[in-house]
């Protein structure tokens, strides 16, 4: 599974949620923000996802993952939320992708 999550950052380019194309935008630097390593856009319908941190420390490749589904999970609750209280709760969007990304690799074996 890491590997397939991988290859969206750095091979596709791109993911599909509910009938729109949402450009995967990685590595991107983040010049709005120095402590932001990760940031859904759904006016733009993109996901930025860092390979540094803001002191240009490369971010382990397991982090990387984490926030790609944390973005997800923030395009998941765009499209699909409406106007949700939990849009905004960091703390539960870090725990529930979290979650959902540990579940995808501890039961999820690569094809590679």
């Amino acid at each position: 599974m890491k590997n397939k999550l991988w290859k969206i950052l750095t091979e596709k380019k791109s993911i599909k949620l509910g009938g729109h194309n949402i450009a995967v935008i990685f590595p991107y630097h983040f010049k709005e923000s120095r402590d932001c390593v990760g940031q859904y856009d759904g006016v733009l319908m993109e996901l930025r996802i860092a390979q540094v941190d803001s002191n240009g420390l490369e971010i382990p490749k397991s982090a990387v993952l984490a926030t790609f589904m944390h973005e997800c999970f923030h395009a998941i609750c765009g499209i699909f939320g409406g106007k949700i209280d939990i849009l905004d709760d960091e703390n539960l969007h870090d725990s529930l992708s979290q979650g959902i990304y540990q579940l995808f690799i501890d039961n999820c074996e690569d094809d590679s």
